[in-house]
């Protein structure tokens, strides 16, 4: 559709035509035409005596700001311009508005409204208007048809009721306005009427328009400017110009232009017609399309020089058969046409083919034929998985397919399937999907112990699907991965046995996330006597990491009694989805032990290497049995016996030599070890206490001098019993291990 074009707003140039007040005026051009150039000529000149057959209505006068306003006059006035015998036009065409105006003073401009262009035709309303001087309620309506094959169009521009205020200067009041024109190979006729009107200047009372006037109806407004009633004008193209009215103000008033229902009608020698069809029916990207032009002589005479143009994607070359065509006789020219993924994204190929011909006397017809569309074919797959991930072999998966018709074709024979062995689609909604419409599928599968091993399900579906033409479409889906989610947890416990009532036993649990996704909120819960409390260092686990957790317990008389503490522990998790995961440990049992092993050192600290300590281990047998073979596990112990009768204690004694590196690590950590054997063979173990001895720091005799003393050093100790070396040292032995390597720890 063309610009509507705007109203004339430059003072035109008045000029003397035999007496009469004549304008020289331009039209705009149809799309493909010149502007045309006309004359509207009427009134007359100032001091020149008025044309045959006209008449002054003399309604009074009145003197206004000291001027004076003379009578309405109505005449008949001639338009000039050049009537072809036939139309020039390569093709139809016409245009129709129902209002327009240029500013006025402080009355803004409207361009026209509503605006309707052949090609390619079609109804324009617009309910009411109050823009400009215009005011209405009305439905404005213009509409515009052709034919090429038979070379007419028509026009036609309606509203039923109409206001224009032209401020204080005048207004008009409209009702029944009506233009319509149609056109030929042979002219144009059209006429532009009103049902009712009357005009109104300054303050005068107002006088009756005619209806259904006589074309080019002139109407002098003194005062205002000349009014025009069923304004026709055919420019030398042969196109119609039908207005219903026409106001052309005074100089004074920039020589505005007020239009009110135009119509514009150009016919055209019988065009040929052009008809465009696909071999395919639909396209996929890639796809090559074989186009067929049909194109048949409408006319009474020959073509020749028949060129066909492809107006789709591409611009495809068309190959046409030489010769002319007769009258009544038709031929095929043929393009084809390889898809892209332009057309992919845009959803369809839409196209036309426009033939051009020339006439035995140079003219040239042409012609563009109807939208052809070819439809993408496409199909879009959305596989989901309901369940967030499973845990063990034997349990079944469930996925649901969306499938949709993302193209423009019908799709028959809608069928999913799925890439992954094992898995079985079902309960599909339908077989058949217009475009944009979309069904679900379900289908599900049974996890197996290769799942588990490599700890997911990744899993694929695939949709096919024909159009009514026969053309296939396949599409897969998107990739989904169920995981694993597996969490173990394993106890063990630090001490092999207790020897009674009030032992600290120490606990730990080691947890791994043996699954394919994250956990949060890990916890462990000690489901043994005293159900002690279990700290973890970290809640959350990436696949493959582990956590070690501890606690500790109390050994209690109802242990001594039972001869044992048993329990175990149970963690959970949580996957992303929410999944509350869980898993038991292996169980734990301390037995009782029959040896009680307490260990003490002589000195509470030491000041340096190469300082020797004293140690003593005291073992007590608290079982019911007597031991044998009883040994100590700590470097250069000396216990007075091997046996231990029940009840019955004894005390070993082990000396030790401090290091450099003691001395770096600030503090030395003992533990120790004894083993007995029960009569039936049974090793009894048990682990000591740690004891701890730290490191006195050395003064420093350059900044303190004589004020530096060594508690434990050659010399005296400040006091007895304090830090350093109480009471007399045990007889030089040799270096005591230190089993637990707990140094600085």
């Amino acid at each position: 559709m063309r610009d509507a074009p705007g109203p004339v707003s430059r003072r035109p140039r008045v000029i003397d035509f035999d007496g009469m007040m004549c304008v020289p005026l331009t039209r705009p051009a149809f799309p493909g035409r010149r502007a045309r150039r006309i004359v509207t000529c009427h009134g007359r000149l100032p001091g020149r005596l008025p044309p045959r057959n006209t008449r002054d209505l003399h309604m009074g006068s009145r003197f206004r700001r000291g001027l004076a306003i003379t009578a309405l006059t109505t005449l008949t006035g001639t338009l000039c311009s050049a009537m072809p015998a036939q139309a020039a036009l390569p093709s139809p065409q016409a245009h129709a508005y129902v209002v327009s105006a240029d500013a006025i003073g402080s009355i803004v401009a409207v361009a026209p409204v509503p605006v309707s262009d052949y090609p390619p035709g079609g109804t324009t309303t617009q309910v009411g208007v109050n823009a400009g001087p215009f005011l209405s309620s009305s439905t404005l309506t213009a509409i515009t048809d052709g034919d090429p094959a038979a070379g007419t169009s028509s026009a036609s521009a309606t509203v039923q009721s109409l206001a224009v205020n032209l401020g204080p200067i005048g207004s008009l009041s409209l009702t029944g306005v009506r233009s319509n024109c149609s056109a030929t190979s042979a002219g144009a006729t059209g006429s532009g009427v009103i049902a009712a009107g009357s005009a109104t200047v300054d303050d005068l009372p107002p006088v009756a328009l005619q209806a259904n006037a006589a074309p080019n109806t002139v109407v002098n407004l003194a005062g205002l400017g000349t009014l025009t009633l069923n304004e026709q004008t055919t420019d030398a193209d042969g196109v119609l110009t039908v207005n219903a009215l026409h106001l052309v103000l005074l100089p004074q008033f920039d020589a505005a232009d007020v239009i009110v229902g135009h119509a514009e009608c150009g016919g055209a020698a019988p065009a040929p017609t052009v008809t465009k069809t696909a071999q395919e029916d639909s396209f996929v990207q890639g796809q090559t399309l074989h186009y067929t032009f049909t194109v048949r002589n409408n006319g009474t005479e020959p073509l020749t020089n028949l060129q066909v143009t492809d107006n789709g994607p591409g611009s495809p070359t068309v190959t046409c058969p030489a010769g002319p065509l007769v009258p009544g006789a038709t031929v095929e020219c043929t393009a084809s046409y390889t898809a892209t993924a332009a057309d992919v994204e845009a959803g369809r190929i839409t196209d036309t083919g426009t033939v051009t011909a020339t006439l035995p006397d140079g003219g040239t017809v042409t012609a563009t034929s109807p939208e052809l569309v070819v439809p993408l074919r496409a199909l879009f797959l959305v596989k989901r998985a309901t369940d967030a991930d499973f845990q063990a072999p034997g349990e079944t998966v469930h996925y649901t397919y969306t499938v949709t018709n993302t193209g423009q074709a019908q799709l028959n024979d809608v069928t999913v399937t799925d890439l992954t062995p094992g898995v079985d689609v079902s309960g599909c909604g339908t077989d058949q999907l217009s475009p944009g419409e979309s069904t679900t599928c379900q289908a599900t599968y049974v996890t197996t112990a290769a799942d588990v091993e490599v700890g997911r399900v990744t899993d694929q579906g695939q949709v096919s699907a024909t159009t009514p033409g026969g053309a296939t479409v396949t599409t897969t889906s998107n990739t989904v991965t169920t995981p694993l989610a597996a969490l173990t947890v394993v106890k063990a416990a630090e001490q092999a046995q207790f020897t009674g009532a009030g032992q600290a036993l120490y606990y730990t649990y080691t947890v791994t996330n043996n699954g394919t996704q994250n956990l949060t909120d890990i916890s462990v819960q000690d489901n043994g006597p005293g159900s002690p409390t279990v700290t973890c260092p970290d809640t959350t686990l990436a696949p493959g990491e582990s956590v070690q957790c501890t606690a500790d317990y109390t050994t209690t008389a109802a242990d001594v009694a039972r001869g044992q503490v048993v329990n175990e522990a149970t963690v959970s998790g949580r996957t992303p989805s929410g999944t509350v995961l869980s898993a038991e440990s292996n169980g734990v049992t301390v037995p009782l032990a029959g040896l009680k092993a307490v260990l003490e050192a002589e000195e509470t600290v030491f000041t340096g290497a190469g300082q020797r300590l004293h140690l003593s281990l005291r073992l007590t047998n608290t079982g019911g049995q007597p031991l044998s073979s009883i040994e100590a596990a700590i470097d250069d112990v000396r216990c007075p016996r091997t046996t231990l009768a029940p009840g019955e204690s004894m005390t070993c004694t082990a000396t030790y030599t401090t290091t450099a590196a003691d001395v770096r690590a600030g503090r030395i950590t003992f533990v120790a070890q004894a083993t007995g054997t029960a009569p039936d063979g049974t090793i009894v173990s048990v682990t000591s206490n740690r004891v701890t001895i730290f490191r006195y720091p050395p003064c420093d005799t350059q900044t303190r001098g004589n004020e530096c003393k060594d508690p434990n050093g050659p010399g005296k100790p400040s006091k007895p019993g304090e830090p350093g070396k109480p009471g007399k040292p045990g007889k030089p032995g040799k270096k005591p291990s230190k089993p637990s390597k707990n140094n600085g720890q």
